[in-house]
């Protein structure tokens, strides 16, 4: 559809289908639409980007001028619709597509390499500017081969070695897909809304906590359920704490000035467990919990069940 459109669409609802091929019953009133995007996003950067904690766009045979201009439109699209944005995709590459402007290589880069290899470049430039042995040196060699280096990493040229690396990695090797994306995203975002993104729409505990709304008044079994999600959200990884947002709004990032407002029910025994209203962006807590690991189990379950059947908005 976005291969066709020279101009966003803005009015686009959106049917979900079960895996049972039968037409769900919710109504997009945003939420099913937050969820849309999420699960292209994360098909896309399963299926068309490389790297690891960060992702790079990267040319596929099979994908053209009209693809990659599509998929810059639905970025578009999903942001000005809903105020989605992938977060995931490299932030030196979006500043780049955006405003041609090189910065942060190497911190970004030890994101897209992984933990594993950026445990080790961070030893090898801790120890090398410090002039303290580095004992991993065959490690690092064959990291930086994996990147087609034609240098030995040294004291010397290690940290620009690095940014010759990312630059590559960033700019030089997705340049054709930069060059189709540029004029699409155009007057869309400023430097500083790009850096409001990155700051505050990830899923760390921080950003979902400080984002999470109450009712005014409490109960002591409200407060305990609270703390329980509190706890269960600050020991979760990145990736559970996307999937909790989705759960909760649609979208697997946060979506800035959009709270999630938490309200408490009495459900208990076998009716008991979490509901969310995503187009409203609302958590329905049981407050019969009575302690965290029963709450850790009935969410974790909800959540690794990865399909969350549409009823009602």
């Amino acid at each position: 559809m976005f291969k066709e459109f020279q101009q966003l669409p803005l009015n686009v609802k959106i049917k979900m289908i079960a895996t049972n091929g039968i037409e769900e019953n919710g109504i997009d009133l945003g939420g099913i639409l937050r969820d849309t995007l999420s699960e292209f996003w994360n098909t896309f950067f399963e299926k068309c980007t490389v790297g690891s904690g960060t992702k790079v766009p990267c040319i596929r045979h099979d994908f053209g001028k009209n693809e990659w201009e599509a998929i810059a439109k639905i970025l578009c699209f999903g942001y000005k619709t809903e105020k989605y944005f992938p977060y995931k995709l490299s932030k030196c590459f979006i500043i780049f597509c955006f405003f041609n402007k090189v910065s942060d290589l190497s911190k970004n880069f030890l994101l897209f390499v992984g933990s594993a290899d950026s445990d080790i470049i961070k030893e090898a430039l801790n120890c090398l500017s410090n002039e303290d042995e580095f004992e991993n040196m065959e490690e690092l060699i064959d990291i930086v081969s994996r990147y087609d280096s034609k240098f030995l990493p040294t004291k010397q040229n290690l940290k620009k070695l690095l940014d010759e690396i990312a630059h590559k990695e960033f700019i030089q090797k997705p340049s054709y897909i930069i060059n189709l994306w540029k004029p699409i995203f155009k007057n869309l975002l400023s430097e500083e809304d790009i850096e409001n993104i990155y700051k505050k729409c990830t899923p760390t505990f921080r950003n979902i906590n400080d984002n999470l709304c109450l009712p005014n008044t409490l109960t002591k079994e409200m407060i305990n359920t609270y703390e329980y999600l509190k706890e269960y959200l600050r020991e979760c990884n990145d990736d559970m704490r996307a999937k909790f947002l989705r759960f909760c709004t649609g979208a697997d990032c946060l979506i800035v000035n959009s709270p999630i407002a938490i309200q408490f029910t009495n459900l208990d025994g076998f009716q008991r467990r979490p509901i969310s209203h995503t187009c409203t962006s609302t958590l329905e807590l049981p407050t019969t919990y009575n302690n965290l690991p029963d709450f850790r189990e009935e969410f974790n379950s909800i959540l690794n069940a990865n399909f969350w059947n549409v009823e009602i908005a």
